[in-house]
């Protein structure tokens, strides 16, 4: 899966959408004018975050996964405790593409309706809080949220950096942090709904077992999976069990996903809008 970054429009950073590889031949901003987004060029600047895959630019020694959060999000965040030890999981707006001699583009009809899904994962190893008034890791110094003194002081701006490895996963070589092969195990979106807002979670995560942000109980009644409506705002859906059996299950659900979804390479199955 491949999750496109949003445009840098603070201008914080250097980094261009030109100067991130798709493959070994191509740019994100070649996928982008394959996919028909007209206003992208040579000079569009982007904002890499979450940062989650290797070889999309050039590393140095020690690079690990990050995310940063500012304003509101990392106020929300922080509200909730998110520190050490706690796993994101990432969701976006996809369509699926098709690959020909002249590029990709998007799926037409049914298959190519927009969907939820989840994308990548970050198990948190530590938060630098107020990230952009601190001295950056020299492996970290290029992520946008280090780099923003546009902020004030009383904006939180936090920079959460994944552990080397998965410590709860079954498969102790599995990376802290990661992108995700497609599988339909990983969309949110109903299936059978034509409204993209219209998610079907698997039951573990009903009001009944777990307390989600911007969720609420909009929720159906509890079974092996449960509808509800995601909210028009709000990104960071914290999680919060209600009971130990609860956080087990939820648990086992997250980790099985990233055990059986995770990506090695760039794969190309789906393309984030």
């Amino acid at each position: 899966m491949v999750s496109l970054p949003i445009p840098d429009t603070d201008h914080v950073g250097t980094t261009l959408y030109r100067d991130l590889r798709f493959d070994a031949s191509r740019s994100y901003l070649d996928l982008l004018t394959s996919l028909g987004f007209k206003r992208f060029n040579e000079t569009s600047p982007v904002h890499l975050d979450p940062d989650l895959v290797y070889a999309v630019r050039d590393r140095r020694p020690g690079w690990r996964g990050l995310l940063g959060q500012s304003g509101p999000a990392a106020g929300h965040l922080r509200n909730k405790g998110i520190g050490a030890g706690d796993l994101f999981l990432f969701f976006g707006r996809f369509r699926h593409s098709t690959q020909s001699e002249r590029g990709y583009s998007f799926r037409k009809g049914w298959d190519g309706r927009d969907f939820h899904a989840l994308w990548g994962y970050l198990e948190i190893a530590e938060v630098i809080p107020n990230a952009d008034r601190k001295k950056p890791p020299a492996w970290a110094k290029d992520h946008p949220h280090f780099a923003a003194p546009f902020r004030t002081a009383k904006q939180p701006n936090d920079v959460y950096v994944a552990v080397e490895r998965l410590p709860s996963a079954s498969d102790s070589d599995l990376p802290g942090w990661g992108v995700f092969r497609w599988n339909e195990a990983l969309r949110l979106t109903d299936p059978e709904s034509r409204l993209m807002s219209h998610w079907r979670l698997p039951g573990c995560l009903h009001p009944e077992n777990a307390e989600i942000s911007y969720l609420g109980s909009n929720f159906g009644p509890p079974g092996e999976w449960v509808s509800v409506t995601a909210p028009g705002r709000g990104q960071e859906l914290v999680c919060k069990p209600l009971n130990d059996q609860a956080e087990r299950e939820i648990r086992e659900w997250a980790l099985r996903l990233v055990e059986d979804c995770v990506a090695f390479d760039l794969a190309d199955q789906a393309v984030a809008k």
